[in-house]
């Protein structure tokens, strides 16, 4: 019963949440806690006491979960400025496989993304940086969790953290699927490739197909 009336209440608070993104309902002071709350990674209130076993510490997500992704990397953008108090221009998105670099103070909602999908090079376990693929590489490759944050601009130039030695940056479109029809977002990544010209065809993915 308990399991019921909380996937009751979830599919109805997301429905509804998607309708005021859609502009086909208006806010709620409740509905707004509800999306504060999961763009931070927490799960809202409302819902952990109809689930009291909910886990605290904030989860990976999918972005591909998402009807609009773009649209909640914004509302993600427009919630750090105003816990920054700055403007939403003076913010740029930083990406980390090493999320213990980026500093609460100035990176207040960071959130870890999975299965994201690595096309046109290789990822280096061990050094935690993007590298030029072999000829026996597979086409595509499933990155591990990426964490990603909106971060001032002056607190934060870099728009990567990494702790590799000597590493230079790539910068990664990432798309909605493999058709590259529908950019979503942009990050910069570590990498030590001496010819990154032959990375500049690699991309980012959400999912395979939409």
């Amino acid at each position: 019963a308990e399991a019921s009336r909380l996937g009751d209440l979830v599919t109805t608070a997301l429905s509804t949440l998607q309708k005021v993104v859609n502009g086909t309902a208006l806010s709620t002071p409740d509905l707004q806690i509800q999306a504060k709350a999961l763009i931070r990674g927490e799960v809202p209130e409302s819902w952990a006491t109809t689930w009291p076993s909910a886990p605290e510490e904030p989860q990976p997500v999918c972005l591909s979960d998402f009807l609009r992704p773009d649209v909640f990397l914004n509302a993600l953008r427009q919630q750090t400025a105003r816990k920054l108090a700055v403007s939403i221009d003076n913010l740029h998105l930083v990406a980390t496989f090493e999320p213990h670099l980026l500093r609460e103070d100035s990176s207040p909602l960071p959130i870890t993304v999975q299965e994201l999908i690595l096309e046109g090079c290789a990822f280096d376990e061990s050094k935690r940086i993007l590298v030029e693929g072999q000829r026996t590489s597979s086409l595509v490759s499933v990155l591990p969790p990426l964490t990603i944050a909106w971060m001032s601009k002056v607190a934060h130039p870099e728009r990567t953290a990494s702790s590799a030695r000597a590493a230079g940056t790539i910068s990664l479109p990432v798309y909605a699927s493999l058709t590259r029809e529908r950019l979503i977002a942009e990050v910069e990544l570590s990498t030590d490739s001496t010819r990154q010209r032959k990375l500049n065809a690699a991309a980012l993915f959400l999912t395979e197909n939409e």
